[in-house]
């Protein structure tokens, strides 16, 4: 959706390239572009926009509407050197998108000679950064529930293997074997895990009472005798802490 907005936006706009960069951590990264050479993209991943006047993605981020500095060498405040050579930039004209009163985007038009941006062409832009807002509110509510979700969904899967572990121990008294197994049973299951093992520590050895789809050289060799891990081990350090 950003690629489409930089692309159409510099089409109508006539801009040599366009970009659009996301507030993080405090600074401004590419997040999208339509015409940027490959030295440059690669030049504004490494190089954030800072939140200063010092271009005018930060300048516009600071005042919250499009500045549009229409000769960047002529412009006093303008300090980004380097990125003006690597870039070719002369005519900057960047539109920042606000949330709750931040600039969370700036969508910015480039061209590589001084030729200022119309009144019109500014207007176009300011459509567009606001279609690139609602494009990013989107993505932003879908990633929230979308991670609302996975808690919940974690938390529910949870409460069931708790449920299943205390059916088995209501109906189990006095037999632990089916309880390590169910125990066993749905920690594999919530964790995702290949294969599982469920030992009793004495205090000097393990001796492994249950197992769940443990390879069958290694299932042999865990259940015939007690063992005493490596010292380095995890299970080990659990002995030990």
């Amino acid at each position: 959706m950003l690629d489409a907005i930089a692309e159409t936006a510099g089409r109508l706009c006539n801009s040599d390239y366009t970009g659009v960069f996301r507030l993080i951590d405090g600074k401004y990264h590419i997040a999208a572009s339509d015409k940027v050479h490959a030295e440059f993209t690669s030049y504004l991943r490494d190089h954030p926009s800072p939140f200063t006047r010092d271009s005018s993605v930060g300048r516009a981020a600071l005042e919250r509407q499009p500045i549009q500095i229409p000769d960047v060498l002529a412009d006093p405040e303008y300090k980004m050197s380097d990125n003006q050579r690597i870039g070719n930039i002369r005519t900057a004209l960047s539109v920042p998108l606000v949330r709750d009163g931040i600039a969370v985007a700036v969508l910015s038009l480039i061209r590589m000679k001084v030729h200022p941006f119309t009144e019109k062409e500014i207007q176009i832009v300011r459509t567009f950064a606001n279609q690139a807002l609602i494009a990013i509110e989107n993505t932003r509510l879908f990633e929230e529930v979308q991670a609302r979700t996975r808690e919940l969904s974690e938390s529910l899967e949870q409460h069931i293997a708790t449920s299943n572990v205390l059916s088995v121990i209501s109906r189990s008294p006095g037999d632990l074997e089916p309880v390590f197994a169910a125990m066993l049973q749905n920690a594999v299951r919530i964790c995702d895990a290949k294969f599982g093992t469920l030992g009793l520590y004495d205090g000097d050895a393990f001796q492994n009472v249950t197992l769940i789809n443990v390879p069958a050289g290694l299932a042999e060799a865990r259940l015939r005798e007690p063992f005493r891990p490596h010292p380095k081990s995890s299970m080990a350090r659990v002995a030990a802490t």
